[in-house]
């Protein structure tokens, strides 16, 4: 067991199928099912506590979180909609997100929506509709809490 390495997928990892370390791990402490460790618990807990608060306090609410956006996330669903090049760049950044916001879920043992391709784009548009200076990731976080609500 010494120098085993564990690896940072939603398996179960060193702690074995009991979701208990041994004295032969190095410690005799309870680990989550999952192989989990209370570290990587609160990591995960702040990453769902922060997304409920992008969510919540909506455009403003990136801009005081300083939630590091990347790519077209960060830019309105204006600027999204406005050309040909813009949509196709957000639809793939929106599969990106939404894939990362589904691990997350998995990893946590929470649901997910089973809104897939071309939906889930649909589904950020409507949340877009009537919103043109909504940041793209707000509108794709709320599209894919009102799939998941389905």
């Amino acid at each position: 067991m010494a120098g085993q390495k564990r690896r940072a997928t939603p398996s179960v990892g060193a702690a074995g199928a009991s979701g208990h370390r041994t004295a032969a791990t190095g410690s005799a402490r309870n680990v989550p099912e999952r192989g989990k460790t209370r570290h990587e618990d609160d990591v995960m807990m702040r990453a769902i506590v922060l997304l409920l608060a992008f969510v919540t306090t909506g455009t403003a609410g990136a801009e005081e979180a300083s939630i590091n956006l990347s790519g077209i996330g960060s830019r309105t669903c204006a600027y999204w909609l406005s050309s040909r090049d813009h949509r196709l760049e957000g639809t793939v950044w929106i599969y990106g997100f939404w894939s990362g916001l589904n691990y997350v879920a998995a990893s946590s043992e929470q649901d997910q929506p089973k809104t897939r391709g071309p939906a889930m784009i649909a589904a950020v548009e409507s949340a877009c509709k009537g919103k043109s200076s909504l940041i793209l990731a707000s509108a794709a976080w709320a599209a894919y809490i009102e799939s998941n609500q389905r």
